[in-house]
């Protein structure tokens, strides 16, 4: 809440992933948190319906693109994306070209290889600013949540991408 500036504690927070081999049986999840506990029944998979060949950050556009066009399903209070500014770059312009009013949102995006969480939060408009934060720097419990979050949007993925390759044989 305090490093997001949110008014409060945020309730919902949703974790988008990406697999594929080579842009083959490209799938994505989207993995849901309730107070910091995994809601498997909100848990979402995505076969990749427009991008061919190797482009995460376009499959990852799609993804939430096609996320927010459920009115039903209830607006996360973080979205979290697997990857780094790229990934941010494509959430933001899926909120942008979508008709759902999220621009209010900070957007997460978690750099494994850099260990970095970047923070896309809105400035004006639909506009973002781009913060970087060392996980170091982050409290050892909160660190926990999103290693948690990303474990699961990666397990799920990998599950969803397994079986479709398994079907096709």
């Amino acid at each position: 809440q305090n490093l997001l500036n949110l008014p409060r504690m945020p309730r919902r927070i949703e974790m988008y992933d990406m697999s594929n081999i080579h842009g083959t049986f490209a799938v994505g999840s989207m993995v849901v948190f309730i107070n910091g506990m995994p809601d498997k029944s909100d848990y979402r998979k995505f076969r990749i319906k427009t991008v061919h060949g190797i482009d995460d950050t376009a499959m990852m556009q799609e993804v939430i693109g096609r996320r927010l066009k459920h009115a039903e399903w209830p607006l996360p209070d973080v979205p979290v994306v697997d990857g780094g500014k790229g990934q941010i770059g494509a959430a933001v312009a899926a909120v942008k070209s979508s008709k759902v009013k999220v621009t209010c949102l900070p957007i997460l995006g978690l750099a494994k290889g850099k260990r970095e969480l970047l923070i896309a939060s809105p400035i004006r408009d639909t506009r973002y600013a781009i913060r970087v934060i060392p996980q170091s720097k982050l409290s050892r419990s909160l660190r926990n949540l999103l290693t948690h979050l990303q474990d699961e949007a990666h397990r799920f993925a990998i599950t969803y991408h397994k079986k479709l390759r398994t079907l096709d044989i």
